[in-house]
């Protein structure tokens, strides 16, 4: 069962390792370049769809094709599928930049980039388009700022309670930045994700360290 996306393109840049998730996210490393030899933020099976990239979990987005930049201005929302979604429950997918404004200097962690509560899934069809929602924050798309490297893009599924209304507080709704996810999930009883991925990217205009081959 999914969430998203009638066609699948089986083009993967993933490193393939052993998965481990922790809900406190990873510390920062001093060469991000580390990460992609293995991926602690992924759990549960959730893939994170966009155009031509096809699945972006546990990957760099590379700067072949303007693919950075064409994933932080052009792109609409990615295609979200999670096989595991049981018909008669409710989701909420959260979308954050623990890396706001830079890996070194995160003092706005976390950046919200997309909210879906009250997801339900509609068919057992595994193809199909199955993403109804009613309320969240509209997409964000990556923009790191210019000079900062890396960002990791996090993207939490939970449960969401039958009976649970969410809303954001006023607070919230004030500002992006400085996000308490945690707190978020408990006030509304979400527990720890069922499933999680992220990708990296950086501004379009810096030059990747690493040899991506599209």
């Amino acid at each position: 069962m999914i969430f998203s996306i009638c066609y699948l393109r089986q083009d993967r840049m993933k490193s393939r390792a052993t998965y481990f998730l922790a809900f406190a996210l990873i510390a920062v490393e001093s060469n991000a370049l580390h990460e992609f030899h293995y991926c602690l933020h992924s759990r549960g099976g959730l893939e994170v769809l966009y155009p031509e990239l096809g699945d972006v979990g546990c990957t760099y987005i590379p700067e072949c094709s303007f693919y950075r930049k064409r994933i932080s201005k052009e792109w609409s929302s990615p295609k979200v599928r999670y096989q595991q979604a049981e018909k008669n429950k409710k989701y909420v997918l959260i979308m954050v930049d623990p890396d706001a404004p830079s890996r070194t200097n995160p003092i706005y962690r976390f950046w919200r980039h997309w909210v879906i509560t009250d997801i339900r899934v509609s068919s057992k069809t595994i193809f199909c388009d199955n993403l109804f929602h009613q309320s969240g924050l509209a997409y964000r798309r990556p923009t790191p700022p210019s000079q900062t490297g890396y960002h990791r893009y996090q993207f939490l599924l939970f449960e969401q309670p039958t009976r649970e209304a969410i809303s954001f507080s006023p607070e919230e709704g004030s500002s992006l930045g400085s996000w308490n996810v945690e707190d978020f999930a408990n006030r509304f009883h979400l527990g720890t994700p069922v499933a999680a991925t992220q990708f990296l990217t950086k501004p379009s205009a810096e030059r990747a360290l690493e040899k991506l081959h599209c």
